[in-house]
């Protein structure tokens, strides 16, 4: 059991904040009441009542996406959902002190090439993401979905990327492929063009044109994912 909370508090901690980790259940239940029921809070957060049911009993803890969305369906703060610190109502969008030398930046949704509806932000800890040496106002978050970059990204993580860096170059970026943003690993081929890979070997790559800076959304600089 003593190894079940150090790997709860290290998961909270991964949000910015020390985490109490005691009340956690009790936030949920809170959450669940408020958003009317804990069927209602399991559906909102895309996992099972059992699930729902095991996350207020301290049995296991939720992913990053799963807290960000019952966060969003109940209207309260993530970093207060996730570790207890600030105030339960929800930051509002821009930056708000949470305590003396705390602020909460609150990062939005890369929203779909087609202009389709994209998630709530979600917020967390300025200092946190200076201190990984990231500048918030040029990130926005951006939700793995599929196995296509496996094993380097998993679906279900949440990764931050850089909209101001969309320098045709070799790394991880989200690419506007039609109506869809897609997450690749883009490589320089000869004449100007670009290889667009899946780190996943079932996927073949695509070749796109380097000179349409244009299709790159951001250089992808960090994911989350739960342990």
């Amino acid at each position: 059991m003593a190894e079940h909370k150090t790997e709860q508090e290290n998961n909270l901690k991964n949000l910015g904040g020390e985490g109490d980790v005691a009340g956690f259940g009790d936030r949920i239940s809170a959450v669940s009441r408020q958003i009317g029921s804990r069927l209602g809070a399991a559906q909102a957060a895309g996992v099972s009542a059992d699930s729902l049911q095991r996350y207020i009993r301290g049995e296991v803890h939720p992913s990053f996406m799963a807290m960000a969305r019952l966060a969003e369906a109940a209207g309260v703060s993530l970093e207060w959902l996730a570790t207890g610190q600030g105030t339960m109502e929800r930051a509002p969008a821009g930056i708000e002190p949470t305590g003396p030398g705390q602020e909460l930046v609150v990062f939005r949704y890369l929203a779909p090439p087609g202009g389709g509806e994209s998630p709530a932000g979600a917020a967390l800890n300025r200092e946190w993401m200076e201190r990984l040496g990231m500048n918030p106002a040029r990130l926005m978050l951006f939700p793995v979905a599929g196995d296509s970059m496996a094993p380097t990204l998993m679906e279900g993580d949440l990764i931050f990327v850089d909209t101001a860096d969309v320098e045709p170059a070799e790394g991880l970026f989200v690419l506007r492929m039609g109506e869809r943003l897609v997450v690749k690993r883009l490589q320089l081929l000869p004449g100007g063009m670009l290889e667009a890979v899946s780190d996943n070997s079932r996927y073949r790559p695509v070749e796109i044109d380097g000179a349409r800076s244009a299709a790159l959304a951001g250089r992808v600089v960090l994911a989350l994912r739960r342990v």
